[in-house]
């Protein structure tokens, strides 16, 4: 199993960010709920304001119609971000996921299949909400996974509100390697200025047990 993390950093590299962006795009503490004994990491420390590493690299990317693209050009009020030099963006996108993909290849070498999990939270007012499972193609862990969760009284959106699961690049349509996107909502475990809440440990250790199923999962395969 590989955690992939690419939202949790603040670091902006000296970058003039508005604090209240900063707070609501923020994946705030995804790399401490994210943990488990039987997977590697892969952590951006990079903020997503400077670089975005699940964002497509040329125009077509959707996002950049709203200045959230592979570096963002606009805040979250439509404020502006003046525009970071492209090619040190991208040297710090291409290795990102070249980390992403050596890691894959590595477990690859070792397993006959590897489930890669997105890991991300999203801000309280994007939806009611308290899960969202994300994944390009429906299969026995997405259920096993939102039949958990449901069991024990949250209620999970469905490739909703966002849809899909970043795929390591070099292994997009093998078979090999699934992925599944696990999105929290903030208002399980943040305080209104960000600092962990008392069910913050609580649901870290709800999420273990998710990642615990995944883990069981790939043992199947």
């Amino acid at each position: 199993m590989i955690l992939h993390i690419p939202h949790s950093s603040v670091n902006t590299l000296g970058r003039n960010i508005e604090k209240f962006d900063i707070d609501y795009l923020t994946d705030w503490y995804t790399d401490e709920l994210f943990q488990h004994t039987d997977s590697d990491r892969v952590v951006f420390d990079i903020s997503r304001f400077v670089c975005d590493v699940e964002r497509f690299t040329d125009d077509k990317e959707e996002m950049v119609k709203v200045g959230h693209g592979i570096s963002y050009t606009k805040g979250t009020r439509n404020n502006d971000i003046a525009p970071i030099d492209k090619e040190e963006i991208l040297s710090y996108y291409y290795k990102h996921h070249t980390k992403l993909n050596k890691l894959t290849a590595k477990t690859l070498a070792y397993f006959n299949s590897v489930v890669v999990v997105d890991c991300h939270s999203f801000p309280k007012d994007m939806s009611d909400f308290d899960f969202c499972i994300g994944f390009n193609e429906e299969s026995t862990l997405n259920k096993e996974i939102i039949e958990y969760i449901r069991n024990n009284g949250y209620t999970v959106g469905v490739n909703s509100p966002y849809y899909g699961s970043l795929v390591p690049t070099n292994y997009i349509n093998d078979s090999r390697v699934e992925s599944v996107m696990i999105e929290v909502n903030k208002k399980l475990y943040l305080n209104e200025d960000m600092s962990k809440s008392p069910y913050f440990f609580e649901l870290k250790k709800f999420i273990n047990t998710i990642l615990e199923i995944i883990s069981k999962y790939e043992d199947r395969l």
